[in-house]
């Protein structure tokens, strides 16, 4: 499955246009290590906070998850095991690498990704994103690694406010499961 494509569309029903946001406003729930390169940070009134950056470590990642899991639990988050938008639908493959051929490149993308769900008692959400692009057989895509030590991380900060909303918006547009 597409997860990281269904993040978006998911942050798309929670999100508005996107602001520049100051790094320094960055929460500490948000780990963005030393060695980090093309960070963005945007935003979007009340309080949605966007980070992307890349850094560099082998698959599968283990440096840069610990970090943000370790941020986020000093921060009072835990680990969902279900979409934050859709409480009673559990995630198909939590904690596990997901892999798929993106046939959206000019050329045949492998991908290699996880997503994880984070809320704290506030009802507010961290979402983290983190991807491997390479090239590879799609034949052979859940059998092959990745083919760079590229790491992609996403990260969305969306306070309890606007999850409660999101949750109304599927509720009401989108059929009962």
């Amino acid at each position: 499955m597409r997860v990281l494509v269904r993040l978006l569309a998911l942050l798309a029903v929670v999100g508005g246009c996107a602001t520049s946001v100051d790094p320094a406003e960055v929460p500490k729930s948000v780990f963005v290590p030393g060695g980090a390169r093309d960070l963005r940070v945007s935003g979007e009134p009340p309080g949605k906070i966007d980070v992307t950056y890349v850094v560099q470590e082998k698959y599968p990642t283990s440096q840069t998850r610990e970090h943000l899991a370790q941020a986020l639990r000093d921060s009072g988050y835990h680990l969902l095991d279900h979409g934050f938008l859709e409480p009673n639908v559990k995630m198909e493959t939590p904690r596990v690498w997901a892999s798929y051929v993106d046939d959206r490149t000019p050329h045949e993308t492998c991908v290699r990704e996880l997503v994880e769900n984070w809320q704290n008692a506030n009802g507010d959400v961290v979402l983290y994103g983190l991807r491997y692009d390479s090239t590879c057989d799609p034949a052979a895509v859940r059998r092959s690694e990745p083919t760079t030590d590229t790491l992609k991380v996403v990260a969305a900060v969306i306070p309890a406010g606007l999850v409660r909303e999101g949750r109304e918006t599927l509720r009401t547009t989108l059929p009962q499961r």
